[in-house]
Order: structure tokens, then C-alpha cells, then sequence
């Protein structure tokens, strides 16, 4: 049991080091999001990661990210996906 908790201190610490990426997505038929999901486990494996919704997320938090991905597409007659009209919250 002891080894146990050591590797899980010694690997929450590593975890802590590892740079901050935030992947975003905004998306209208759910397409973005999956993609947006996916790269948020491949990501992972180098990344502290985090994958919000455009309409969901703080922007003032953008100063405590190394890296940002944003996955989206236009809809329609190339408008922005229904959940991004407008300004990021």
C-alpha cells in the first residue's frame, strides 16, 4: 500500500510540471467537439490538459496557458458554429 501511494505522489508531482494546454472548441453538429476530445488524449500524454466549450470558457484564464489549440469549423454560409456568436465569456 505504501508503494502504491509514493508512485501516486511521485506521478501528481510530475503531473504538476508538465505545461498547461487548453484545447476550445465551438461546434454545431457535435463534430468539433469530438475531435476537440480526441486531441485532448493525445495531447494528454505530453500536456496538462484541458478541453472546454468556446461559450464555456473564461478568457482571463488564457494567461495561465503554454499552449492553445482551437478546433472549429464554419456552418452553413460560413458562419461561426451556434455555440460561438459573439464574444468568448
Amino acid at each position: 500500500m505504501k508503494a502504491i501511494m509514493f508512485a501516486c505522489k511521485l506521478f501528481l508531482k510530475r503531473l504538476s510540471r508538465r505545461s498547461k494546454a487548453t484545447i476550445l472548441y465551438a461546434t454545431e453538429t457535435g463534430k468539433s467537439e469530438e475531435y476537440a476530445k480526441k486531441l485532448g488524449e493525445i495531447f494528454g500524454y505530453a500536456f496538462n490538459v484541458q478541453v472546454y466549450c468556446m461559450s464555456d470558457y473564461d478568457i482571463s484564464d488564457l494567461e495561465y496557458v503554454d499552449l492553445l489549440l482551437i478546433v472549429t469549423s464554419t456552418f452553413g454560409n460560413g458562419n461561426p458554429p451556434y455555440e460561438w456568436r459573439g464574444e468568448i465569456n
